[in-house]
């Protein structure tokens, strides 16, 4: 499997504050079997950072592999949220 394949296998899950600086709470996910290139998920990712950054959010994000047959996440996408 090349870099790139293992890019549209992963799902990122973003964790977002609170308004008011609450805790970080599970907000939407950019899941890389919704791509058809690898550039696309990365550019989703830097727009989603960058706007999160300026709302001046603190947030965070975490990477998991998926497979083809695990369930999609439950979160919006990117798009959506």
């Amino acid at each position: 499997m090349t870099a790139e394949e293992r890019e549209l296998r992963r799902l990122r899950t973003f964790y977002v504050a609170e308004p008011g600086g609450g805790d970080l709470r599970a907000a939407f996910v950019i899941d890389g079997r919704a791509y058809a290139r690898p550039e696309q998920v990365r550019a989703d990712i830097a727009d989603a950072v960058a706007e999160l950054h300026r709302r001046r959010l603190a947030a965070q994000f975490f990477t998991e592999p998926v497979t083809p047959d695990t369930p999609a996440p439950r979160l919006p996408s990117w798009q959506d949220y």
